[in-house]
């Protein structure tokens, strides 16, 4: 594992991690937040997935708003997300 990528391209290493594509999560950064990690859509979601705590917690990812106002965590949290919607269908 090259620990510099890691640092480089949160969204290739944990798509890939997560087994999902990378174009994919561009796109969700895109299109929720226009990679705006302080864009706060409705007061429930957070970062630069717009990720939404209580759902996170439905599915047993823990988090914190901290930990959800890190770019490189929050994109981590919501590839493993995404990764759990993907396997459920």
């Amino acid at each position: 594992m090259n620990l510099r990528n890691i640092d480089e391209d949160p969204v290739a290493y944990n798509a890939r991690n997560n087994n999902i594509d990378a174009i994919l999560i561009h796109a969700i950064i895109g299109v929720v937040s226009k990679g705006n990690n302080y864009k706060n859509i409705n007061n429930e979601t957070i970062g630069l997935m717009q990720l939404n705590p209580l759902t996170l917690a439905e599915y047993n990812i823990e988090s914190t708003i901290e930990k959800l106002l890190n770019p490189t965590t929050n994109v981590q949290l919501g590839c493993k997300l995404i990764s759990i919607y993907y396997n459920m269908l």
